[in-house]
């Protein structure tokens, strides 16, 4: 009884796990895996995407290995939201594939793609979302939450004064941007 609609969106995300990933769930087999191997390759599988993130292109291996521990693949389908306008921030993600769209009050602001990240001013400023995130195609995912972001950002002072940098500068963007209209 399930809508036809419904139906089609997971048909889709089966194929795309298909196409993807050839049916191999990563994280099935690293569960049996020992706590230092999985990290290992863990590491190897992700590296070369949290490499494309700006946030984290120059940081250092022990602090990669660190937050790889804490990101959480999530799959977006096509016209998925991701980030609703106005909702309270638990977390933070990286696209490591795919493109989105960041949507204001029903207009298009941003075009993201892959190694973009979005979602962090509402973690540092405890407000509600001040955008939406939509999937354009699908879509991989990490998500970082909230008392993970924290941490680490207690824990790494160089980069928790980048992403203070990067605040700053998105919302002097913002800002500029709502000073035109």
């Amino acid at each position: 009884n399930i809508p036809f609609y419904l139906q089609n969106k997971i048909k889709e995300y089966y194929n795309y796990l298909w196409y993807t990933r050839k049916n191999i769930s990563d994280y099935s087999i690293l569960e049996e895996l020992p706590f230092t191997l999985k990290h290992d390759i863990s590491y190897f599988l992700n590296n070369e995407i949290i490499q494309l993130v700006p946030i984290f292109k120059n940081a250092n291996e022990i602090f990669i290995r660190e937050i790889i521990q804490y990101l959480k693949l999530l799959i977006f389908l096509p016209g998925d939201l991701i980030i609703r306008q106005g909702e309270f921030g638990d977390a933070m993600y990286f696209l490591a594939r795919g493109e989105v769209e960041a949507i204001v009050n029903n207009s298009k602001v941003a075009h993201l793609k892959t190694g973009s990240f979005f979602g962090e001013m509402s973690l540092i400023k405890g407000e509600k979302r001040n955008a939406s995130i939509k999937a354009l195609d699908f879509c991989d995912v990490y998500q970082l939450n909230k008392n993970d972001f924290d941490y680490i950002r207690t824990k790494y002072p160089d980069f928790d004064k980048q992403v203070a940098e990067i605040v700053s500068e998105r919302e002097r963007i913002s800002e500029s941007q709502c000073s035109k209209s």
